[in-house]
């Protein structure tokens, strides 16, 4: 699916909509003989990389630096419809590649996601704009979310945090909204041993506007479960509130803390 019909030129439309895709249907297995492969070395980012620009009305103007950027919230990944296309520093996107599309951090920033759902962490250079879609904060390759293990649920809450950055010389440092604690209570609304089910639950809960839940994965003799929990809530009494609502629709729900 591609971004609403915008008057832009093609390469624009073109860079810029990689990081406005819905996730696709299909999750592709291995790679097709005639896909790009990386080299051994990306091409130097494009000029310009803070300069502000305008998507479906809103104008972006990125951070003139990474330095201190860490946030917080869902990321999802874009695929086989962007696949082969130039992306908004001028490369060629590669699904099967690590790499990452953020609104604000300066293209060519290397980022550490860690995948709070599971505790897997993977550094990716962000060579793309977007998402452009609700108030996820990064879009992944589809190379980047499998070592992630966020390829089949599409959606995970991350951490982002910027490396390799230096300190700029007039001390400026990104300041980003808080994030919740390491440790906090959740709303469970269901236990799942199909991955299909779970990922309805998350999304439709992400669409209510429980954008930092999670699907978190345990073991129980022997078998793999996948329990959907909303939140995060930083009190008890922020978990109970979100309770009361959450069981107007489902109505086994209960808070718990990890």
């Amino acid at each position: 699916m591609q971004c609403p019909l915008i008057r832009l030129a093609p390469l624009v439309l073109l860079a810029l909509c990689a990081g406005c895709a819905i996730l696709p249907s299909r999750v592709p297995s291995s790679p097709p003989a005639s896909s790009p492969r990386s080299g051994p070395s990306a091409p130097a980012p494009a000029t310009g990389t803070v300069r502000p620009y305008t998507v479906l009305g809103k104008t972006y103007q990125p951070y003139a630096t990474a330095y201190g950027y860490r946030e917080v919230g869902i990321a999802s990944w874009y695929g086989s419809d962007f696949n082969g296309r130039p992306t908004a520093n001028g490369e060629t996107y590669n699904m099967y590649g690590v790499s990452a599309a953020h609104k604000l951090v300066p293209l060519g920033t290397h980022l550490k996601v860690t995948n709070l759902d599971n505790g897997q962490t993977l550094v990716v250079r962000v060579n793309d704009r977007g998402p452009f879609v609700g108030d996820r904060i990064i879009d992944l390759s589809y190379g980047a979310a499998r070592r992630l293990g966020m390829a089949e649920q599409g959606l995970a809450r991350v951490r982002l945090e910027a490396v390799d950055v230096a300190a700029p010389a007039d001390g400026a440092r990104v300041v980003v909204k808080s994030e919740p604690p390491e440790r906090a209570y959740w709303v469970q609304i269901g236990s799942f041993a199909e991955k299909a089910n779970a990922r309805r639950m998350f999304r439709r809960l992400v669409d209510e506007g429980y954008a930092n839940s999670r699907i978190f994965y345990v073991i129980m003799n022997g078998k793999e479960y996948l329990r959907v929990q909303a939140g995060a809530f930083h009190t008890r009494e922020d978990a109970e509130r979100a309770l009361e609502r959450l069981r107007r629709s489902y109505p086994d729900s209960f808070v718990t803390y990890s």
